[in-house]
């Protein structure tokens, strides 16, 4: 039994409804594949044919024209993942072996003045509004990189969307200034339907930030969003800064002298229980080396921070660990301090930007090393001559 539903955000002439038919499978070898059919449904003003639907957006900067008005610095919708097309109806077929419960649909008319976010769930049910674009000025500042002599390749934006409550990724695009060091202000303006949206910004020398914009259907007027990059200090060669804590479970109250990382080589692991590469590879491959060189304890310490914005107490972390399933080590006998990351003020300090990170700093203070734990271990062995 077929039934049809259209999902109305707001008053438009354009409608994208799916006709949610169980979906057909079809059987190719050993692969079993399922399909949603979808339809636009539109008026004289847009083509419904070729409209264009995927996941992962890449946008690029090229011109367009509306009603006679040239827009040279706009950014628009280049490609997707897993791109489909309507047909001369506006009806149109999508695979879900390829498109999971989560991922952010978006469709795009061949214009690029018209589209609209489309909600992708485990009901296969895809539905929404497809509406005019509006423009989303977003204005970076890079001077700091490139004074600092920190500048890299680019600057990435990244759009998400807010459905249901939460920012899904939409798509990215990226900034490479033509003169860095004579004009290092961008400014450019996204196409995007109404909607709530949270842009984020970085680049590789650059610490990312991000801003919130709520785009109505004022099409007169040009939300703005200001950017002034910040470079990263936290590099190798440089003074690390300070590990000042609170809360820690196994730490000496000797162990760090005014925050101060100097006397012995220190592996700082910043990690989380809700990482997956954290709990599998990078903890047990520390907790190994600790064990393997623990006559070595006066050359070297490894300290883990445990970051995670439902754990601020030890008691959080021990029930939070212990609800993990098949753990094979136990973490609340490690043979090294783990610090509590209260707000995440150590790993904001620290400039962590993923999980897991290791930091390696010498007895002097200084930072050797940024990367993976085994990385860092690798450059331990080699500085103490200790046991991989």
């Amino acid at each position: 039994m077929s039934f049809l539903i259209c999902y109305v955000l707001a008053t438009s002439h354009f409608v994208i409804a799916t006709n949610l038919l169980p979906p057909s499978r079809l059987t190719d070898s050993r692969v079993e594949k399922s399909f949603s059919q979808g339809r636009i449904l539109g008026g004289n003003r847009v083509d419904i044919g070729k409209v264009r639907i995927g996941v992962s957006w890449r946008f690029i900067e090229a011109p367009r024209s509306i009603e006679g008005k040239s827009e040279s610095d706009a950014i628009v919708f280049n490609e997707a993942n897993h791109e489909v097309f309507t047909d001369q109806e506006g009806r149109f077929s999508l695979s879900n072996q390829y498109i999971t419960q989560g991922d952010t649909l978006f469709a795009v008319d061949s214009s690029q003045r018209f589209g609209c976010v489309l909600n992708f769930d485990e009901s296969h049910q895809i539905e929404g509004t497809l509406q005019e674009l509006l423009p989303l000025a977003i204005n970076v500042d890079t001077s700091n990189l490139v004074s600092g002599g920190h500048r890299g390749s680019g600057v990435t934006v990244r759009v998400s969307v807010k459905i249901k409550d939460k920012f899904l990724p939409l798509g990215y695009f990226v900034f490479v200034p033509q003169h860095p060091k004579l004009d290092p202000k961008i400014s450019r303006k996204i196409l995007l339907p109404p909607g709530e949206y949270k842009i984020s910004v970085g680049a590789r020398s650059g610490l990312r930030e991000s801003r919130f914009a709520q785009l109505g259907t004022d099409k007169d007027t040009i939300k703005q969003l200001e950017f002034v990059m910040k470079p990263i200090k936290v590099v190798v060669g440089q003074n690390s800064p300070k590990l000042v804590y609170s809360a820690c479970l196994g730490c000496d109250t000797d162990d760090f002298v005014d925050g101060e990382l100097r006397g012995k080589w220190t592996v700082l692991e910043f990690w989380g229980y809700w990482c997956g590469p954290c709990v599998s590879r990078s903890i047990p491959d520390l907790i190994s080396f600790q064990r393997k060189n623990k006559n070595h304890g006066d050359k070297f310490r490894i300290v883990s921070i445990h970051v995670a914005k439902d754990v601020q107490t030890v008691g959080e972390y021990r029930k939070h660990l212990s609800e993990l399933p098949d753990l094979e080590w136990n973490p609340v006998e490690l043979p090294f301090p783990v610090i509590i990351d209260k707000e995440s003020n150590i790993s904001t300090e620290w400039e962590i930007r993923e999980f897991p990170t290791a930091i390696l700093v010498d007895p002097e203070g200084k930072i050797q090393f940024i990367g993976t734990s085994l990385g860092a271990i690798t450059k331990l062995h080699n500085a103490i001559g200790c046991e991989g």
